[in-house]
Parts: C-alpha cells; sequence; structure tokens
C-alpha cells in the first residue's frame, strides 16, 4: 500500500493519501512514536490520533510523496492550514516552535518556513523522522533541524532543533 498524491480542489496542490490501487485512494495516514509498533497493547488504538497530510509542490496531477522531497504538513479536517516554524524570541530558549499558522503552497521565500521533508531513519526499518530544511527559496538562508518534541514549562511542543527528533511509523488513519 502507497501513499499517493491527488490534486485538491482548491488547485493544483496534491494531498497525499493512501491508496492501494488507482481507483482507491483510501484514507488519511497518521503516525506515531517508534515506539508504539512493539506494543501490543496499543494496537488497535490507531483511531485515537488525528489524520496528518502531506501535501507536495510538484503541480502534478498524481505522484508519489518522496523521501526528502518538500511538503507541506497539515491535520485533516483543517483546509488549508499547515505547520510553520517560528522563532519564539521572548521566551530563553530560543526555541523554534512547529505551529498551525502556516499557508498552503506557494513555495519561496514568503513560505519558506512552511516546507518539511520526511526521512527514512534506517534502511532496515519503516522509521522516520520530519525534518526543517526546505529548498523552496534559493536566496533564502534557512537553519535546518529535525522535529522533535520539547519540555517546556510543564508543556510539550513540537520544536526544530539539531539536538531533539521524534522516530516514527506511519499508520493508516480509520474513518468512519
Amino acid at each position: 500500500m502507497g501513499r499517493r498524491e491527488s490534486s485538491t480542489s482548491h488547485g493544483h496542490t496534491p494531498t497525499v493519501k493512501q491508496s492501494s490501487n488507482d481507483m482507491n485512494m483510501g484514507t488519511p495516514v497518521m503516525f506515531f512514536p517508534e515506539s508504539w509498533q512493539n506494543q501490543p497493547s496499543r494496537q488497535g488504538q490507531e483511531s485515537a490520533g488525528a489524520g496528518i497530510r502531506f501535501l507536495g509542490k510538484i503541480e502534478e496531477e498524481e505522484m508519489m510523496i518522496q523521501q526528502s522531497m518538500d511538503m507541506n504538513i497539515g491535520f485533516s479536517g483543517m483546509n488549508d492550514t499547515v505547520w510553520q516554524v517560528e522563532e519564539r524570541r521572548q521566551h530563553s530558549s530560543g526555541s523554534r516552535y512547529v505551529t498551525l499558522k502556516g499557508k498552503l503552497g506557494h513555495p519561496g521565500e514568503s513560505t519558506v518556513r512552511n516546507w518539511f521533508k520526511i526521512e527514512r531513519m534506517s534502511k532496515g526499518n519503516p522509521i522516520y523522522r520530519i525534518v526543517y530544511c526546505p529548498n523552496v527559496c534559493e536566496s533564502c538562508y534557512v537553519v535546518c533541524g529535525r522535529v522533535g518534541i520539547l519540555n517546556e514549562d510543564g508543556n510539550r511542543w513540537l520544536s526544530v532543533s539539531e539536538h531533539r527528533e521524534f522516530p516514527f511509523v506511519f499508520v493508516r488513519a480509520h474513518t468512519n
């Protein structure tokens, strides 16, 4: 079963959906911590998370999402809102956070903070990570990093850094 993109009704930006063949576009994917696949008590709880959409920048009718390609990431049901890297200078940590303030598509200088990549961590296991290191703007200066979980002031945030990462596996999202 692969992940495929299909055009949305809002233009030519493709949406990733799982499919077993060209006629069945399937359901959205979710991702869980890498440790999830080794915990039998969690299996069958796939519907507890939010569906994730991976949206490529290439304006073709259909294509496969590939590792290390620039893409927007958003949650199912949130339409044109996608992840964005935001620096919070008011906090002493100088951390970069992943927010839901990004806008879908339009690769370039104004959206460079909205583009992420999926990388496989090991050839032997289907374990992945998300990185922020976009190639959508050649003139932009970007400090690359990996998306991970930051524990700060009693809260957990998705953040971008060189020191943290969030290994995950893909799981098909169940819809009713």
